[in-house]
């Protein structure tokens, strides 16, 4: 082939290789009509509940000022299977990745080989022997970005699956403060009706003694003791649910249920931190990994279809073969062939393939865009509904405040007129049961504010779960 026809050629495929068929953005923007809902700010304009989104270095989870829960969480990170699992997920992406990566180089394979042949005419024998070496290259240039758009897809992909390892260890970590706040409200709930236990069974020695007065009644009795009958059937469902939140955690560090049976979460509630300001809904769409990994899966399925528009194009490969071949190894280098080749290939009929595929592979970015969207949408969701239920639980505590502080009362009037036969028994038995009944709805409302915390601050999203993508031997990722 004529060396100028080779470099034209090649400038010609020099001059188109920047060539752009189809542009990807940077950023999928989110329709803006979504936020009508906020103020001219994007800021949440749930009423009376401000909530401040920080910038820090710490875990979400060491707001609860529990260092017992942060070390079963850090033991966790190391040691959860499904952690480990999405560990490997990401590894595969980036080893997919490195293969895109790759096919913007040229190949370079290498053969040798040597055979014998004997031929016999007219019982003459003769025999040939050929030995052979060289190497051939081949290299298709990428003159529509056809190699550097699956390469951005992969890349993106792989950026895709280090969020899913991020997302995965938010819901590990919400999925451990959610168990340790159930076992900790059964264990706090156990404390209480042991208390109400040893409480009923005193006022139970107080009925026997007032009957043996003739101040009482066998039915006094019998109510008191059925008081305590019923405390005593509500322990084993507390107690069945303090050991299923404990096999839960055992199974969330990796380890086999009954890992955690002598576990004490300890104290009782702490008090919450408040939720001072407000922050722009917005950040969401950077702070939380599921929201990161959507738009990366969009932006690599955007990329599809800049490879799949390529793909309708010519390609061209250059190609260079050097073959030695003689009778013995050292004529090896007297008998060399070289050549050096040029190729066009472009499609002229296929029934449409590459155009319906160029569709199919639009059709899923639009699918992935209203995933993104929808996505978005869950997320502003999943924050609304924390504020409004923090707003109403608060509520809702305080006036378990004043019930309680009522039935206190109540109980300690009751117990004034019955020593002064004002009332019947029943009296006191019914304020008792109010206020021990106030009590366990604390618990229950004290609990439902600490897990509805831990959905906030999961639906908040943030920038913690980057030490997984920096610290990787801290982590553990299972690659060993």
């Amino acid at each position: 082939m004529d060396i100028r026809l080779i470099l034209t050629i090649f400038g010609i495929a020099f001059m188109v290789s920047g060539c752009v068929l189809h542009k990807v953005p940077d950023r999928f923007l989110v329709n803006v009509d979504l936020l009508e809902t906020f103020d001219d700010e994007g800021m949440s304009i749930v009423e009376g509940i401000p909530v401040y989104l920080k910038d820090t270095e710490n875990p979400w989870y060491y707001e609860f000022g529990d260092e017992k829960l942060n070390s079963v969480i850090k033991s966790a990170f190391s040691n959860n299977l499904s952690l480990k699992q999405y560990w490997s997920i990401l590894s595969q992406a980036k080893s997919t990745a490195g293969i895109s990566e790759a096919d913007k180089y040229p190949t370079i394979t290498f053969n040798a080989g040597s055979s014998k042949s004997e031929s016999v005419t007219n019982e003459v024998s003769q025999s040939f022997e050929k030995i052979s070496a060289g190497f051939t290259s081949i290299w298709e240039i990428d003159i529509w970005n056809k190699i550097s758009s699956a390469q951005s897809s992969a890349h993106h992909r792989y950026k895709a699956s280090e969020d899913d390892v991020e997302q995965t260890a938010m819901l590990l970590a919400f999925e451990i403060v959610r168990n340790w706040y159930h076992l900790k409200e059964n264990e706090v709930l156990e404390r209480l009706l042991t208390n109400q236990l040893a409480v009923n069974n005193t006022f139970l020695e107080l009925t026997n003694f007032q009957v043996s007065l003739g101040k009482g009644s066998a039915l006094d009795v019998l109510q008191q003791k059925m008081q305590v009958a019923k405390i005593h059937a509500e322990l084993p469902d507390v107690q069945q649910r303090r050991e299923l939140a404990k096999n839960a955690l055992s199974v969330l560090v990796g380890k086999p249920p009954g890992y955690f049976s002598t576990l004490v979460t300890g104290s009782n509630f702490k008090d919450l931190q408040p939720l001072p300001g407000s922050f722009p809904l917005t950040l969401l769409l950077e702070r939380r990994p599921d929201l990161r990994a959507v738009h990366q899966r969009l932006k690599a399925a955007d990329f599809d279809v800049a490879k799949a528009m390529a793909e309708r194009l010519p390609s061209l490969n250059l190609s260079w073969d050097n073959q030695l071949s003689a009778g013995s190894v050292g004529d090896l280098l007297d008998n060399r062939l070289s050549t050096i080749g040029i190729d066009l290939l472009g499609p002229i009929f296929d029934a449409n393939r590459r155009k319906i595929n160029v569709d199919r592979h639009s059709s899923v970015v639009r699918q992935r865009y209203d995933e993104y969207i929808n996505t978005f949408l869950t997320a502003l969701r999943e924050v609304e509904d924390a504020l409004i239920v923090e707003k109403y639980q608060r509520q809702t505590l305080t006036l378990v405040d004043v019930q309680e502080m009522l039935a206190i009362r109540s109980l300690k009037e009751a117990r004034f007129r019955y020593a002064n036969g004002l009332v019947d028994y029943l009296s006191v038995l019914t304020a008792l049961e109010s206020l021990h009944e106030v009590q366990r709805a604390k618990v229950t409302v004290t609990s439902t504010l600490f897990l509805n915390r831990s959905s906030l601050y999961m639906a908040l999203g943030g920038d913690w779960t980057n030490v997984l993508s920096t610290s990787e031997s801290n982590y553990q990722r299972g690659l060993q």
